[in-house]
């Protein structure tokens, strides 16, 4: 629980920092996004690892060969 404490609070003050910028008003919705963006990143290349790694192949269970 505290990582994601310490994440808002962390992503809060981020945004806080941006209110009082040129942005203003859009500044916390800007950093909101960078923070989307960078959490699609890394699971964007997992899920490509995934669909292109090869399937391992099962050997037959020892039990279905016997009649």
């Amino acid at each position: 629980m505290t990582r994601i404490n310490l994440g808002t609070a962390i992503g809060s003050w981020i945004a806080g920092i941006a209110l009082e910028t040129f942005l203003g008003a859009t500044g916390p919705v800007v950093v909101g996004t960078v923070i989307a963006v960078l959490y699609f990143i890394p699971l964007g290349l997992l899920v490509a690892r995934e669909r292109t790694a090869v399937p391992l192949r099962r050997s037959p269970h020892p039990s279905s060969s016997r009649a």
